[in-house]
């Protein structure tokens, strides 16, 4: 699992906006939406499907 999620920002986020949160993944796997929702997250949108391939990473550009 990544160790650049900063996850705990959604809590600020929540918290600042007053406005529901949501996590969008590009990980394949389930613990971080997992992790997303026990932190608040009430949206969560995951990419890492038959297509996943097709999308570029940072380093890619």
């Amino acid at each position: 699992m990544p160790n650049d999620l900063n996850l705990k920002a959604m809590e600020i986020m929540k918290e600042v906006f007053k406005l529901l949160v949501g996590y969008l993944d590009h990980i394949i796997g389930i613990e971080v939406p997992i992790l997303a929702v026990t932190l608040g997250v009430q949206i969560i949108r995951n990419m890492a499907g038959p297509d996943h391939s097709t999308f570029l990473q940072l380093n890619e550009l």
